[in-house]
């Protein structure tokens, strides 16, 4: 008795998956099919990102790093300045020889973030300070910045955080210090 067509998949037999590498030829691939974060602002930061880099960028790590200049993109979007936060921790970070290459833009995203957060927090306790003085009687001080700076970098750097440790008092610190967003804080549950 005949059945017809077999009903048997023919899988795959190979399940061991290659690791990925990256040539300086495919990072070049990568860049020109890249249609939405292709722009002049994008290719001038990216441009200054790479000068900004030290002896710890090898040649080899370079040609790897601009296949992920979507991260640049995202670091402008989220509001970090190029000048202030995003070109001196590049600097600092390549400044010396590494024994591992970096690889990916990814790798400076929680320095700048911390950064940010930092400069922000400068500006809004200096602002809070220039407020004081001019109406001539100083107001309640202001939290402490260092625990907001930290959980701001927290919050900002992408990992998990379970939305039961920020408070709403916190939360709102936070949100009037301009150290996150209510998008940030949306994305991770805690608004």
């Amino acid at each position: 008795m005949e059945t017809g067509k077999s009903r048997v998949q023919n899988l795959d037999t190979n399940l061991v998956r290659e690791p990925v590498t990256t040539t300086a030829r495919d990072a070049d691939a990568t860049r020109e099919g890249r249609a939405d974060d292709d722009s002049p602002d994008l290719d001038a930061a990216e441009a200054a990102c790479l000068a900004a880099c030290g002896e710890g960028m090898t040649p080899a790590a370079r040609a790897a790093i601009t296949a992920t200049t979507a991260t640049i993109g995202a670091w402008l979007k989220a509001g970090y300045d190029l000048g202030l936060d995003v070109l001196p921790v590049i600097t600092e970070r390549t400044a010396k020889h590494r024994e591992s290459p970096i690889r990916t833009w990814e790798y400076f995203s929680p320095a700048i973030a911390q950064r940010h957060a930092r400069r922000i927090a400068r500006a809004a306790t200096g602002a809070r300070a220039g407020e004081a003085g001019a109406g001539g009687t100083a107001s309640a001080p202001g939290p402490n910045p260092d625990p907001l700076i930290r959980l701001a970098a927290w919050i900002n750097s992408g990992t998990y955080i379970p939305p039961s440790a920020v408070s709403t008092s916190q939360r709102n610190a936070l949100l009037a210090a301009g150290l996150v967003t209510e998008a940030t804080l949306r994305a991770r549950q805690i608004y």
